[in-house]
């Protein structure tokens, strides 16, 4: 499951900057001469970047590519990293699944219920928000595998212990 969704996230954020870098360069190209004439430019790539970041951010985390500091744990017992980990991952749970999918979707619907439209798109802005919960709840599914892959690697220890005795 992890590759399957991390093959597609990868796909979709490398044709997401692509898409982002051409409608950069056109809003460049419609700024700096009388040729085109795209107005959508600027809040096109505002749109896209912001669902870049966010489905880039949980690839991020998928692929354990995110900043992190290390210096601490790496003085840790195996046993002590383990659980560090666990609790970091804990605290990447509660953080995704509270402020980007609970708090995401409460400012996505408060967006739609306010109707706001894009000034040169004919979209609503709620549409900017709908990415904070669709990652949070990305983000969220990998921190419960995490979780799920760490009791089952501490039953395959104690199981290798059981058959050791």
């Amino acid at each position: 499951m992890r590759k399957c969704i991390g093959t597609g996230l990868r796909a979709l954020c490398a044709a997401s900057l692509i898409t982002l870098l051409v409608i950069v360069l056109l809003g460049i190209l419609s700024k700096k001469t009388s040729l085109v004439n795209y107005s959508w430019t600027s809040e096109g790539a505002e749109l896209l970047l912001s669902w870049t970041v966010m489905l880039g951010a949980a690839l991020a985390y998928l692929e354990n590519a995110h900043l992190g500091v290390d210096i601490l744990t790496d003085k840790l017992s195996p046993a002590a990293k383990k659980i560090a980990f666990g609790f970091t991952t804990l605290v990447v749970l509660t953080f995704a699944a509270g402020v980007m999918i609970w708090g995401g979707w409460n400012i996505f619907i408060q967006r739609w219920d306010a109707g706001q439209m894009m000034s040169s798109i004919p979209m609503l802005r709620a549409w900017f928000y709908l990415s904070l919960p669709i990652s949070g709840s990305l983000i969220s599914l990998f921190a419960i595998d995490n979780l799920l892959g760490l009791f089952r690697a501490e039953s395959d220890n104690l199981d290798q212990a059981e058959l050791q005795a």
